[in-house]
């Protein structure tokens, strides 16, 4: 991965800006708040570079035509390998949706995985 995209990945999981969502990239909550995945964290990075926009949709937002893993154009720019990148075993997406059955971690927890495994 792009050591200066990681950084500000990190950053940006660290912050407390973006609030935690499930099953999309992007998501408006209940309240009409933003709600972000890990992967759309970095969607939106990609889109504060000046590089893509969000996409909004009848029910859903999408970026570059993804609505749950990474796309391409963000793949490439951040030098990953995968539209759902793995850490310790299982998918960055599986850690913040808490799928099969795991519990979920918090966007602090998932950047501590990232650092350590990508």
């Amino acid at each position: 991965m792009n050591k200066k995209i990681k950084q500000a990945w990190l950053a940006a999981l660290r912050s407390g800006e973006y609030e935690q969502g499930q099953g999309r990239l992007r998501v408006a909550g209940e309240s009409g708040e933003l709600q972000y995945c890990c992967l759309g964290v970095l969607c939106e990075l990609h889109c504060k570079a000046g590089l893509g926009e969000w996409k909004e949709e009848v029910l859903v937002t999408s970026y570059h035509g993804a609505y749950e893993f990474l796309p391409f154009d963000v793949r490439a720019w951040a030098e990953l390998d995968s539209d759902s990148p793995t850490a310790d075993g299982r998918s960055l997406v599986g850690w913040n949706d808490g799928d099969a059955g795991a519990d979920q971690r918090s966007f602090t927890e998932i950047a501590a995985l990232i650092e350590v495994h990508l």
